[in-house]
């Protein structure tokens, strides 16, 4: 969470991914929204800005000014970060019970929702600035479609299967495997 909400940030204000190249930027700029409404405090002249020598330690470093130094109010930013990875999670939950109705009806898919809300997974990590949630979310909507895809050749299927694979990679490089 550290790392991602300053890269997010810089993404949304610069256009500029040199702060966290490993992972896509799609939940990072969902999180880093919300928190410009917060009008966070962001020095572009710093060192661990406008030095570009390779490795991990400036986006490290970035990443401690932009919180320590930089902004003071660790909680709002924090909280405002987490609600797009909470709205996440309760779509994922959304997601397992309707695609659970539609192959068990109504009791197998509220089994599935309970093993979802009750998951200790999704209750501790569900609001966690993290790539796993999400890509589980897009996944999940990616095998549908292209089940329904298989099933039924159309291009609504061919376009909505687009659509999850093209969110799952924006999420996560390793979202094929």
């Amino acid at each position: 969470e550290v790392l991602f909400i300053p890269a997010g940030i810089t993404y949304l204000q610069r256009h500029d991914d040199r702060m966290d190249i490993e992972e896509p930027p799609l939940m990072k700029l969902l999180a880093a929204a919300p928190v410009l409404l917060l009008h966070p405090n962001v020095d572009y002249t710093d060192p661990t800005w406008t030095k570009n020598p390779g490795g991990f330690k400036p986006e490290y470093d970035f990443s401690q000014r932009f919180f320590e130094s930089w902004n003071r109010d660790h909680r709002a930013l924090l909280f405002v970060a987490r609600l797009p990875m909470i709205a996440m999670n309760l779509l994922l939950g959304l997601s397992l019970y309707v695609l659970a109705r539609k192959i068990a009806g109504v009791g197998g898919a509220s089994v599935a929702f309970i093993l979802f809300a009750t998951s200790p997974f999704f209750l501790g990590y569900g609001s966690l600035l993290h790539m796993d949630i999400p890509i589980g979310f897009f996944a999940l909507w990616t095998m549908w479609f292209f089940a329904s895809l298989w099933t039924r050749p159309n291009r609504r299927n061919f376009l909505l299967l687009s659509l999850a694979l093209a969110g799952a990679l924006v999420t996560k490089f390793s979202a094929v495997f």
